[in-house]
């Protein structure tokens, strides 16, 4: 199945992509298999498609999706699709030329068995999936070593924010006491629309964010804190070298916020927040724990409104670095995601 890709006004077809008579470099490009093209996928194609010219650029080498899979090949929306779609994971797995896979599944058993498969075979991973890593990173990441390859995972976190990547590079082990944040942006909306308006039950601003998208259904990952523990369970690694340790988060969520506990915070000069927290304690264990919480008005927390996201790193030696951005969404996501393939891209080439 060929398919083609419209540039500078003139019309080049997949294998012309292949053997390398198009691109912007003299280099061979590095080719990418997206399993799960899903909203999230196809924000991923958008970015890719929109930054190609600066990415090549950058890099030094164009960056091309080859494949996908779906599990409707003939679903409306591959209509005008500019990839090889397919129903077959194993097609791009077990394709020699493509390098780095986007795993976008969501099911946690099919998406760890396509990690597995690919980082056996060699092939770096993106994923987005922080219930899979938050449960089975460690396994995960100890095959990806053993493989020489790698697992990078940025939008499973922060969405826009890149703290993963800022964990990695500018913070040395034992450095950091606190990590702490906001990290559902659903959630966030949910308690901010419960502040602006006080005549807005819980289940009220639950179906509010529904309608705007940012909860997909009542979801007890989101809103019993689930969703942000996964999230804290990994930082909570990244940021004092230890193995992932999910079991230990101690979990609440926001279900039980009614009016009265929102008028009781603002009679405080405060607002309710979900707050993620992973500390060190003076013998070296982590405590490590989300729940609601009561933060003045004017607290860096206490000021992020909306679906935004937040973390607070804090070490004795620089002092606090404050991170916000946009969380949930499919383009916060995909602009993530993009950076990790751009840096799975430089490791590959």
């Amino acid at each position: 199945m060929k398919w083609l890709v419209e540039k500078d006004n003139t019309h080049y077809n997949y294998e012309d992509i292949k053997n390398n008579s198009m691109t912007d470099s003299s280099k061979t490009p590095v080719l990418i298999g997206i399993i799960g093209y899903n909203e999230l996928g196809k924000g991923v194609s958008k970015v890719l498609h929109e930054r190609e010219k600066e990415i090549s650029e950058k890099l030094g080498f164009p960056v091309k999706i080859d494949k996908i899979t779906h599990d409707e090949i003939h679903h409306e929306n591959f209509d005008e699709s500019p990839h090889h779609v397919t129903t077959n994971h194993d097609s791009i797995i077990n394709d020699p030329e493509i390098s780095i896979v986007v795993e976008l599944l969501g099911d946690m058993e099919e998406s760890k068995e396509v990690i597995e498969k690919s980082l056996k075979k060699g092939i770096h991973v993106i994923t987005a999936n922080r219930e899979l890593l938050a449960k089975h990173g460690n396994e995960l990441f100890d095959l990806a070593k053993k493989s020489g390859t790698s697992i990078l995972f940025e939008a499973a976190i922060g969405g826009i924010i890149p703290c993963v990547k800022i964990l990695r590079e500018n913070y040395s082990p034992g450095r950091i006491r606190r990590i702490s944040g906001i990290l559902n942006g659903a959630c966030n909306f949910i308690l901010t629309k419960m502040h602006e308006d006080h005549t807005v039950s819980f289940s009220d601003a639950v179906r509010e964010a529904q309608r705007l998208k940012y909860i997909e259904s009542l979801s007890a990952i989101d809103i019993d804190g689930h969703d942000s523990a996964h999230k804290l369970a990994i930082l909570s690694a990244l940021a004092f070298n230890t193995s992932i340790n999910y079991r230990e988060v101690k979990i609440q969520g926001i279900s039980h916020v009614t009016q009265d506990d929102i008028q009781h915070a603002e009679a405080n000069d405060c607002v309710l927040r979900l707050i993620a927290k992973a500390e060190k304690n003076a013998d070296g264990s982590i405590a490590i724990s989300v729940g609601v919480k009561e933060e003045k008005k004017t607290s860096f927390f206490g000021s992020v409104t909306g679906r935004t996201n937040a973390i607070l790193i804090e070490d004795d030696l620089t002092g606090p670095l404050t991170l916000t951005g946009a969380g949930e969404g499919k383009l916060p996501e995909a602009m993530s995601i993009v950076a990790d393939i751009m840096e799975a891209a430089r490791d590959r080439s």
